[in-house]
C-alpha cells in the first residue's frame, strides 16, 4: 500500500484491464474510479488536519465547527461512531437518538490529527485525546459533508460516492 498525506493509506492500483481499457473491478470502473477519487480526496482533506474543534452544533445532524482565522470550516455528520482511546466504542444518531449523544461531546476542544476518506466513502477523523470518529456511508441518505474553507464542499452521497465542489 502506498502512503498518502496525513498518514492515510491509498489502495494499490488495480491489476489487469477490463473492457474499454479500464482497470478490472469496474463497469468502466465504478469501483476503480471510486478508489482513484478517494485517494485524491485524502490529499484534499489535509485542510482539516491540525484544526481545533471549537464548537459542536446539534439538530438532525451533529456539526463540528473548526477554527479558521479566515473562514468557517464545518464537518456535518448524520450517523457516526467514536472508538474512544479508553477502548469503548459508541454509535451516535443525532436525528433519532439525540438524548444519547452525551459522550460524543468529548470531541469539543480537540484537534484533528488525521483525516481520511476510504474507497467506500467512510470518513475517519483521528481526534487528539479522544480517539477515532468514523462516519459510514449510507444507502439512503448523505452521511457526511465538509464545507469550507471558502466554497469547498465535499458530500458523501447516498451509496457512498463522494462529490466535490470547489
Amino acid at each position: 500500500m502506498a502512503e498518502c498525506a496525513a498518514g492515510a493509506v491509498a489502495a494499490p492500483p488495480a491489476e489487469g484491464r477490463g473492457r474499454l481499457g479500464s482497470p478490472r473491478g469496474s463497469p468502466a470502473s465504478s469501483s476503480w474510479l471510486a478508489a482513484v477519487y478517494a485517494r485524491r480526496m485524502r490529499l484534499e482533506l489535509e485542510h482539516l488536519v491540525g484544526r481545533d474543534i471549537i464548537q459542536v452544533r446539534v439538530d438532525h445532524g451533529f456539526e463540528l465547527v473548526l477554527f479558521d482565522e479566515d473562514d468557517d470550516v464545518r464537518v456535518r455528520l448524520s450517523q457516526f461512531a467514536i472508538d474512544f482511546e479508553d477502548g469503548a466504542g459508541e454509535k451516535f444518531d443525532p436525528e433519532n437518538r439525540a438524548a444519547e449523544l452525551g459522550r460524543a461531546f468529548a470531541v469539543l476542544r480537540t484537534v484533528i490529527e488525521a483525516a481520511a476518506v476510504e474507497d467506500n466513502g467512510q470518513l475517519r477523523l483521528q481526534l487528539s485525546g479522544v480517539g477515532t470518529l468514523t462516519a459510514e456511508p449510507s444507502e439512503d441518505f448523505e452521511s457526511w459533508e465538509i464545507t469550507g474553507p471558502g466554497t469547498k464542499l465535499f458530500v458523501c452521497t447516498a451509496g457512498g460516492e463522494v462529490a466535490e465542489w470547489v
